[in-house]
């Protein structure tokens, strides 16, 4: 009876999570019971390294929906990115968004771009930051990024990192390169602030820079 009533309960709940899936993706019940399936298998495999089923469609959904559909989700690719949260601190949306900007300016594979972000994840805690810090700003200022990052954007990683130093974040520095652009704003902010700190301040050099990207 007992076996029973488990394999009953199993059903229901495999049922439930099918039904789920079709409300999230508008897919058949066939379709949407092969990817539930892929889930639980992937879920097992995920807990050699302390995750669970939840993590592995965590990340199948941030890659739909970043690249743009459930094909660009390879098991592969999936397993990877759940993976990759434990090591960077970052959730799956941030780490599916910033591969994804870092592919528009790199010719490197979205799973060598993935493999990237370990190692820089490590380079940001050698300088005694919080990596989850640094690879949030990155998302949050995705045009920031691309426009900007040079070198597969080991200089803005850098900047982040300078930024949180002095207690501030990238936001900051993307809203300082674009004041410098403005060259109107700029000069009378310069002079402005030369003003209040009675001496003379001269931004030449630092718009020439913003301008260099």
């Amino acid at each position: 009876v007992g076996i029973v009533v488990g394999l009953v309960t199993a059903f229901f709940k495999f049922q439930k999570a099918v039904a789920q899936t079709r409300k999230e993706l508008g897919v058949s019940a066939i379709e949407a019971a092969k990817l539930e399936v892929r889930f639980i298998a992937l879920g097992w495999a995920a807990k050699a390294w302390g995750l669970e089923t939840e993590d592995i469609k965590s990340s199948f959904n941030a890659i739909r929906e970043t690249f743009g559909g459930i094909d660009q989700a390879t098991n592969s690719f999936v397993l990877n990115l759940a993976k990759a949260q434990l090591s960077t601190g970052a959730t799956a949306e941030q780490l599916a968004q910033i591969v994804s900007i870092q592919e528009s300016i790199s010719d490197l594979s979205r799973e060598a771009l993935l493999q990237q972000t370990k190692t820089t994840a490590e380079l940001i805690r050698q300088a005694g930051v919080a990596p989850s810090a640094i690879f949030r700003d990155i998302a949050e200022n995705a045009e920031f990024f691309a426009k900007f990052a040079k070198e597969g954007g080991d200089n803005l990683v850098k900047a982040g990192i300078q930024a949180r130093k002095l207690g501030l974040n990238l936001s900051a520095v993307a809203g300082v390169a674009d004041s410098l652009l403005d060259f109107e704003s700029s000069i009378e902010k310069q002079l402005e602030a030369s003003v209040l700190l009675g001496r003379q301040m001269n931004l030449d050099e630092a718009r020439r820079h913003a301008l260099l990207g």
